[in-house]
This record gives C-alpha cells, structure tokens and sequence, in this order.
C-alpha cells in the first residue's frame, strides 16, 4: 500500500534527508527497492466536507462514504435492481474487500457492519483534523477571453 504523498518523503531519504515527524507520507523504499511489507496500513483517498463524501483504505478494506460520482454502471447499486434506474442514489456506505474484490464490485457493507462502523471512527479521526475547504467562487477576471484566449496572471 502506497500513496501518492510518500514519494517525498521517499525521495527525500534516497537524497540523505530526513522526512519531518509530522508529514503526511512515510519513507517506501524498503517496499519498492526490496519488496518489504508496506510502511502504512491506511490512507484516506479524500474527505470532501462541502459534497459530504469521503473515502479510506484501512488494510483489505475500502470505505466509500457519500456519492463517489456520478453511477456509471460499474458496481450494481444494492437497492436497485431495475437496470432502467442506473442513475439513481448510492448507498450511505460502501464497502470493499480490496484482496478478494480489488475492481470494487461487489458492496458488503451491508454483511460487515462491524468492518463500516469500525472504518468510519478511522475517518471520523482524519474528519477531525482535516483542513477546511477552501473553495472561492469563479473569478470572472481570470477567464482566459480577457487575455486573448491564454491563461495570464494578470488577475491575480
């Protein structure tokens, strides 16, 4: 298990350095130069507080929690049956056993609801220290028409 925020780290011990304490990536290169078992055992793919969605791996498993996007037919939906309704809601959770199911296709949240509600005080945790989102409106002096088409700094 590696996520995109431990090249730097990585890299950065590779070159001598030393990873601070509190940065979000963990050195790799034992797991990439030489196969070892994985520095981490959970990540979180994304929490999204203004589309109330989210998402985290915690070993095997994959908590989706909220709408990952629009429904395009790639894992059947539980409650509906009816192909015709393909566009229709996604459940409050989804789970996955990334080892048996890692193309995510077959939801069990609804056969382990000790793995969810264990998975979602993980991501209550990172929901604590997340970040706000920040999320200005559209500037309309930074569209490109007002720079002959190009993207230009001149607006900010």
């Amino acid at each position: 298990m590696i996520h995109a925020v431990d090249w730097f780290p990585t890299l950065l011990t590779l070159a001598g350095g030393n990873p601070d304490a509190g940065m979000d990536g963990v050195n790799q290169w034992p797991t990439v130069s030489s196969g070892a078992p994985s520095a981490r055992s959970e990540f979180v793919y994304n929490i999204d507080e203004i589309a109330k969605n989210a998402a985290i791996r915690v070993g095997q498993y994959k908590l989706i929690e909220g709408s990952p996007g629009i429904f395009n037919g790639w894992t059947p939906l539980p409650p509906l049956a009816d192909s015709a309704l393909s566009n229709g809601p996604f459940p409050e959770h989804q789970l996955f056993d990334l080892q048996v199911d890692p193309t995510e296709h077959h939801d069990i949240a609804s056969d382990h609801p000790d793995v969810v509600s264990k998975m979602l005080g993980r991501l209550s945790f990172h929901k604590a220290t997340s970040v706000p989102a920040n999320n200005p409106p559209a500037d309309p002096a930074s569209d490109p028409n007002n720079f002959g088409g190009n993207w230009s700094p001149g607006w900010c």
